[in-house]
């Protein structure tokens, strides 16, 4: 197959998942945060029961609020959704907007990405293991030790790499890269469960966004997973004539906007 059929095929497959985000599914409700919600990567606050599975993006998640901040949990499941995770982050916007035609050009809009991985050799290593946890659990029996091990391991790395937050219009914040440890109060932290799902947490203040809960208007969000910085076509293989779909998931932007009002307090 030469080149320039291989792009056609994968421009087309770009193109059907593109058209997909017509019919995500996306959270329609208001969510008022539990009272002992914390940002320490782990959502046993919400019992792992998360709103809504975005199938383009491959991600459990819930947007909530309470009187200060705007929250978004984000579990993901699979090994090809944290590989680009890994690869290229999670970007939270946030437009005032509700039009479609505007939230998206929307120059004042709010952007957070987190996780933020320079090391490429660190991105291949939190993914291969976890690939290596997967085989590992075809036999959980025997393999129980290795899989507990390999997960305190990797629970430790992720720690160690995933230290910043990338931010974009916020006015009171010039920096666009800020540490975990930031004293503005946007805060981020990801982690692995004990079944190897990637759990991803975020806090921004609902001053730096211009909402409150004492006189809320719809909004518009945009989850986006945009995966690996320097991808092409060439990256992705072809199986029976077809992009293999999970490399194309992974080498693609996949993303999705809908709309939320705070959850005010009963």
């Amino acid at each position: 197959m030469n080149k320039a059929t291989k792009l056609k095929l994968v421009i087309t497959s770009v193109l059907f998942i593109s058209s997909l985000y017509v019919n995500a599914q996306v959270q329609k409700v208001s969510v008022r945060a539990p009272d002992n919600i914390r940002i320490d990567g782990n959502s046993s606050e919400w019992q792992d029961k998360l709103q809504v599975y975005n199938t383009p993006d491959r991600i459990f998640y819930t947007l909530s609020n309470d009187d200060n901040n705007l929250y978004l949990t984000v579990r993901a499941p699979g090994p090809y959704a944290i590989e680009k995770i890994m690869m290229g982050g999670i970007t939270l916007s946030i437009s005032h907007s509700v039009d479609k035609k505007i939230r998206e050009k929307d120059a004042g809009k709010v952007a957070v990405t987190f996780p933020i991985l320079h090391n490429e050799d660190d991105i291949n290593n939190i993914s291969i293991n976890r690939f290596n946890w997967q085989i590992l659990k075809k036999d959980t029996v025997a393999n129980k030790g290795k899989m507990d091990e390999l997960n305190r391991m990797l629970s430790k790395k992720l720690a160690a790499v995933t230290k910043e937050i990338m931010v974009s219009g916020i006015k009171d914040i010039s920096e666009p890269a800020l540490s975990v440890y930031n004293t503005e109060g946007i805060k981020a932290m990801d982690g692995f469960n004990q079944k190897m799902n990637y759990t991803y947490e975020l806090a921004i203040p609902l001053k730096y966004l211009g909402f409150s809960t004492s006189s809320p208007v719809p909004f518009s969000y945009n989850i986006k997973l945009s995966g690996p910085r320097n991808s092409n076509s060439s990256d992705i293989a072809i199986v029976n004539g077809n992009p293999d779909p999970d490399e194309l998931y992974v080498h693609s932007v996949t993303e999705f906007w809908a709309e939320y009002t705070l959850a005010v307090k009963n």
